[in-house]
């Protein structure tokens, strides 16, 4: 055998709860699944090897009978190919392989013949294509090393990888140094959500990313990615979308509109249904210019996937002025009032107390000027 090919994928997590996209929470499980389907569609297009999982399939070990049962049809598309496509999948942190666990069920009751889970805490490899290629990996193994006898030899690590001194996980994290001794023709690496090239001391070594984003603060599209292993060369990877989602950040700054309509018509511009978008408020606002960013926000939701609206934006206080205010009329003596309650938060310096008091010195002048408040 002169070539073996494979998708690697990791942190599907179906089953995720989505708390985070709230009302469309239910939604949000769904495209989990497609994307899901999109991987197994590729492997059968491309006629690959393998399906590789490198952890956290499920976002439980205990999923819900209907995920389990979406995830048997899908592998049973892999099952009715020919030849059928191998899948090999390691247990994650979300999905470990416990007692009562869905992969302890599984391998109690029988796999079919092309599924295999990577059972071993030492790592011991599975056999594929009569022995060929052996695909190395277990439950929390860290370190793993390569068979020479095999002409492929592909790992399969769960962990987050320390870089530098940054330490990002509490849990056993890889080194780079790990990866090179691991000998191995390929390292499918899983447990961050993003695309990442690890690849150390010719191994290469990948996260995959998640096939779909899973967090509101995720910046790239979910992708897997596919990879061709040839005798005596180095692998071919290729990345493909398997995510609809994405997510943009944009700033609106305030001085560029007079009223809150304007502002929301703006927002409204980048409407799109399958956009996770960050609408950051900056800039200097006009005393009189009235706006409620919880509001907003609120109102603009349904016109995204997931709306959030963070308020950078600066009250233009040069502009609260004797002359424009004069402290014998009413108007004046409010914003007297209030530049001592916005002293006060700031002397504070609750952020929150800030917001509030800036709303409600926008909202007083809108009224006490006579303007029009949406």
């Amino acid at each position: 055998m002169d070539r073996f090919t494979l998708i690697h994928t990791a942190d599907v997590h179906l089953g995720l709860s989505g708390e985070a996209f709230g009302a469309r929470a239910v939604e949000h499980r769904q495209l989990l699944r497609e994307a899901f389907v999109r991987v197994i569609d590729r492997c059968l297009e491309q006629r690959v090897n393998l399906l590789l999982v490198a952890g956290d399939l499920f976002d439980s070990d205990r999923p819900a009978p209907k995920t389990v049962e979406f995830v048997r049809s899908q592998l049973a598309r892999l099952g009715r190919a020919d030849p059928p496509v191998e899948t090999v999948i390691l247990p994650g942190t979300h999905d470990p392989l416990t007692e009562g666990s869905v992969y302890a069920d599984w391998l109690r009751a029988g796999l079919p013949r092309h599924v295999h889970i990577l059972r071993d805490p030492a790592g011991a490899p599975v056999a594929l294509a009569e022995g060929e290629a052996l695909v190395h990996g277990g439950p929390g193994c860290l370190q793993l090393s390569a068979d020479d006898s095999a002409a492929f030899n592909i790992g399969a690590i769960h962990a987050s990888l320390q870089l530098g001194h940054l330490v990002t996980s509490r849990e056993p994290f890889l080194l780079p140094h790990d990866i090179a001794e691991t000998r191995m023709n390929y390292l499918a690496l899983g447990h961050w959500h993003r695309f990442g090239d690890y690849s150390t001391g010719g191994v290469t070594a990948l996260y995959s990313g998640s096939p779909e984003i899973l967090a509101i603060d995720q910046t790239e599209r979910g992708h897997a990615v596919q990879v061709e292993l040839r005798r005596g060369g180095l692998p071919r990877c290729e990345r493909f979308v398997t995510g609809r989602l994405r997510r943009e950040q944009a700033e609106f700054n305030l001085a560029d509109y007079d009223n809150e309509h304007q502002l929301a018509e703006e927002i409204r511009r980048r409407a799109d249904p399958e956009l996770l978008l960050e609408a950051v408020l900056v800039g200097l606002a006009d005393p009189s210019f009235h706006y409620d960013a919880e509001q907003l926000e609120q109102t603009l939701a349904p016109d995204f996937f997931r709306l959030r609206i963070r308020d950078q934006g600066v009250l233009a206080e040069t502009e609260l002025t004797e002359s424009r205010y004069p402290p014998e009329l009413i108007v004046g003596r409010f914003v007297r009032l209030m530049e001592e309650r916005l002293a006060a938060a700031r002397a504070s310096g609750s952020e929150e107390d800030l917001r509030i008091e800036t709303q409600a010195l926008q909202l007083g002048l809108a009224l006490l000027e006579k303007k029009e408040v949406l």
